[in-house]
């Protein structure tokens, strides 16, 4: 018995971290996708922009996060963070980045419409 509540206690304790890191990860994706490839990119860092950078590969690594405990919420805090937020102003420089945003939001819609 005592060992079943051990584990259950661990489990418990480590289920907050671990969506945190999610929420964190989850950011940095958006973030990326939103980035353009700056002018002075390496060879490589145009192959992987081009390999990663697209709204499906970031999709993937959403639909990964919201299946770890990220709600529907969350997700649309982490836009309107990224949106109004002035650390992140720079990237709304140009209207490019306003429409990938509305796409991911969609995008957001959808996975958890499914």
């Amino acid at each position: 018995m005592s060992v079943y509540l051990l584990v259950m206690v661990f489990l418990i304790q480590n289920t907050i971290p671990m969506i945190v890191w999610h929420i964190t990860q989850m950011e940095k994706a958006i973030v990326k996708l939103i980035k353009e490839l700056s002018t002075t990119a390496t060879r490589f860092e145009k192959r992987q922009y081009k390999q990663y950078g697209t709204l499906t590969s970031r999709g993937k690594q959403i639909e990964y996060d919201t299946k770890h405990g990220i709600t529907k919420e969350q997700d649309l805090l982490i836009s309107q963070k990224i949106l109004n937020h002035s650390s992140y102003s720079r990237l709304f420089d140009n209207v490019v980045s306003l429409t990938e945003l509305n796409e991911i939001e969609n995008y957001f819609i959808q996975v958890k419409e499914k």
